[in-house]
């Protein structure tokens, strides 16, 4: 699963990105978490769900081994490798 870098804490993502941070929450509220709340069921989660927050929940989806890779050619990004 590849997804955009950060780390369910806005202070922490501030800290870690800088500027880059407003940036990306941005992108979040004008695109990423308006189309992912389209549905009853959605959970609006955007672009900065964060790390924390997908480990938490690929784990409760049965991924016990879930490795987190950054991504040289695209640092905004980071790679999810999971494994059941």
């Amino acid at each position: 699963m590849l997804e955009v870098y950060g780390t369910s804490n806005i202070y922490k993502d501030k800290q870690e990105l800088g500027e880059q941070a407003a940036a990306r929450y941005a992108g979040s509220i004008f695109g990423c978490l308006a189309l992912g709340s389209n549905s009853k069921d959605a959970l609006g989660l955007g672009t900065m769900w964060g790390t924390e927050r997908a480990k938490k929940l690929l784990k409760e989806a049965g991924f016990d081994d879930v490795k987190l890779i950054p991504t040289p050619h695209f640092e905004e990004n980071i790679l999810y490798v999971c494994k059941k």
